[in-house]
């Protein structure tokens, strides 16, 4: 039962089933029309009879007139046939003849009839069959307009939805058709833009590995060919290697992450905690190095700050600003501190070192962009990108600050809210 209601939910199947029962309506009103005018015709036929036999009886018997009035016109029994047959059936007229050769009435009635009904069965077939053809014409145009689609989707091209289609299961079909080669090209869109990602991936790791791996090829060859090379000098070549390959580990580190982060596999595990514990890790992990390069290193991040964050992603991203304005302050200075408002919670990692220039900051976050001010040959140009992927996966922003006189001011705010 649901498969015949699910059918009629089809205009075309509907629309032909309509047609169709209007065709038998109107077959069934010409048969009517047929029979009653058998009727008529068999009856106007029998009356001539009569009149005939009246008139020829009373033309040669006039005193017999009331007699075959009320022959005519009164019911017929069942002897005044046998009588009837039994003067008559010499002749071959019998009530149960029907031989078209002995009797003439039958053989007129049969001829009329059939006329009718082989008019009446051709005209009836006919509309039917053209009726028939009509529906399965468009229903064949739908479909050769469909086939028509999937070849251009197999060359490539958009599928033409036209107006020839009909409505119902094959117009939906169509539509369907229609979002079937749009999700296609949105999905070679997408690859495309990953194979052209890949490439520059691969062009930039190419390029960052070079330096480092022509420092390191240079350095060994050197003391491959001076064997006696005094010590010091020796040492200073392995110490140079060894910062070459520190580099290289970094790099690699950092392109694993930021691929993992833009490929969308990353799992954070957000937890409800105090964000200057985050802070103060990363502060603790470069106090030692801002020692060395003589720049004064602060956290002041409140303790009752509290933040969804994931502490060790959110580390990470704290660490790549912080080694970013390292590289860029010598002898210099560079904050952490946070401030809570009713709605938000923002970071800051602040330096007066040597800034960025406005050309600079367009391309700020784009992946192997090294700024032209930067101290360490060892930057790699990814961690800022780095960064700002890891706030905003974390439902934050990473914003730099416009028209700083001097330095850098980095902001990573973060709206407050319930458990995600």
């Amino acid at each position: 039962m649901d498969r015949i209601l699910n059918m009629f939910s089809n205009r075309s199947v509907r629309r032909f089933t309509a047609a169709s029962l209007l065709c038998m309506l109107l077959c069934a009103l010409g048969g009517w029309a047929l029979a009653e005018k058998q009727a008529r015709q068999s009856a106007r036929l029998l009356q001539a009879q009569q009149l005939q036999i009246a008139g020829k009886l009373e033309s040669s018997m006039p005193e017999a007139r009331e007699q075959i009035r009320s022959a005519m016109l009164e019911e017929r029994t069942a002897e005044d046939l046998a009588r009837g047959e039994a003067l008559l059936g010499a002749y071959g007229l019998r009530i149960t003849d029907t031989s078209p050769k002995t009797n003439q009435t039958y053989q007129i009635i049969r001829k009329q009839l059939l006329t009718d009904l082989l008019l009446y069965g051709m005209t009836a077939p006919l509309l039917l069959f053209m009726l028939a053809m009509f529906a399965q014409s468009r229903i064949l145009l739908g479909v050769q307009t469909l086939t028509a689609a999937c070849r251009g989707i197999s060359a490539g091209k958009a599928p033409l939805m036209s107006k020839r289609i009909p409505d119902g299961d094959l117009l939906v079909c169509g539509l369907e058709l229609q979002r079937l080669y749009d999700a296609c090209m949105h999905f070679k869109q997408i690859m495309q833009r990953e194979k052209e990602q890949l490439r520059q991936r691969m062009q930039d790791i190419s390029h960052q590995m070079k330096t480092p791996l022509s420092v390191i090829k240079l350095n060994l060859e050197l003391l491959l060919e001076h064997p006696d090379m005094p010590l010091n000098k020796k040492t200073g070549f392995l110490q140079t290697n060894l910062k070459e390959l520190s580099h290289m580990e970094w790099l690699i580190s950092n392109q694993l992450k930021l691929a993992r982060l833009e490929a969308g596999v990353v799992e954070y595990n957000l937890r409800l905690l105090p964000v200057g514990d985050t802070c103060r890790s990363v502060w603790m992990r470069f106090r030692q190095t801002a020692v060395q390069q003589d720049t004064e290193l602060f956290c002041n991040v409140p303790k009752e700050i509290l933040l969804w964050h994931d502490p060790a992603w959110l580390s990470e991203a704290l660490t790549n600003l912080v080694k970013n304005a390292l590289e860029h302050t010598k002898g210099g200075r560079v904050e952490i501190t946070g401030e809570e408002t009713p709605m938000t919670v923002q970071l800051t990692i602040r330096d007066n070192g040597s800034g960025i220039s406005p050309a600079e900051r367009a391309a700020l976050f784009e992946r192997f962009n090294r700024h032209s001010s930067a101290l360490s040959e060892a930057s790699t140009g990814i961690g800022l990108s780095i960064a700002k992927r890891i706030t905003e996966d974390q439902g934050g922003e990473l914003i730099l600050e416009p028209n700083s006189d001097r330095g850098c001011c980095f902001h990573l705010c973060f709206l407050k809210k319930q458990k995600p």
